[in-house]
């Protein structure tokens, strides 16, 4: 099966704490990886204020190394977790 059609129900309090350490880790990982010395147009322009912002464009042209890189350098250690869904 596909980890990214996968649907998890945790009810065991000690796997949901090891399930979401490993989304954490997996997320820290993700923000050490990503490259931040080139950035899109559009990394200055997002006003990060907004309750919602929604980023399209065809595959592969830079969304979510674009999310990972605002998540690194504007955003700092605040709560946030880069998931895929």
């Amino acid at each position: 099966m596909n980890p990214r059609s996968t649907l998890y129900f945790i009810t065991d309090p000690k796997y949901k704490k090891q399930f979401m350490e490993s989304l954490i880790l997996e997320h820290q990982i993700k923000l050490t990886q990503v490259n931040t010395t080139f950035k899109r147009y559009l990394f200055h322009s997002i006003d990060l204020n907004n309750r919602l912002i929604a980023i399209k464009g065809a595959r592969g042209v830079g969304k979510t190394t674009l999310l990972l890189q605002i998540a690194k350098e504007k955003l700092g250690n605040t709560k946030l977790m880069y998931l895929v869904v």
